[in-house]
């Protein structure tokens, strides 16, 4: 029996075993495909209330010392790609904040920034 999750994939079966999750997924052009999901990654990926309030928990400040070096980035590399993007968010992640370098002077381009991070709105 397979359960229809989308026109193209079907589920073939799903078995739980102590080493881990192990799932066979079928479709109409091959054979399938395996996945399995070991315990440590299914912690990793629980989003339980009580998983988020332990992380929560362990999320501690980082307060920066005066000698310690401001985080920045430049403009062009956070709007060329992903892993500037990554980088300014870890930043802001660890730190609070982030200095992002060289954005143009020009009308509207703090807010274009800004929607590359989320989409602004006004509260």
């Amino acid at each position: 029996m397979y359960l229809k999750l989308h026109s193209l994939i079907l589920l073939g079966y799903i078995l739980v075993q102590q080493d881990g999750l192990h799932i066979k997924w079928q479709d109409s052009n091959t054979n399938g495909h395996d996945s399995f999901f070991s315990p440590s990654e299914l912690r990793d990926l629980c989003y339980s209330k009580e998983t988020l309030d332990k992380i929560s928990e362990q999320s501690q400040p980082k307060f920066l010392k005066p000698t310690d070096k401001i985080p920045t980035i430049q403009y062009d590399e956070v709007v060329k790609g992903n892993e500037g993007l990554l980088q300014l968010l870890t930043a802001i992640a660890e730190n609070g904040f982030a200095v992002v370098n060289n954005v143009p002077c020009e009308k509207g381009q703090v807010k274009k920034f800004a929607e590359i991070i989320a989409p602004v709105s006004h509260s």
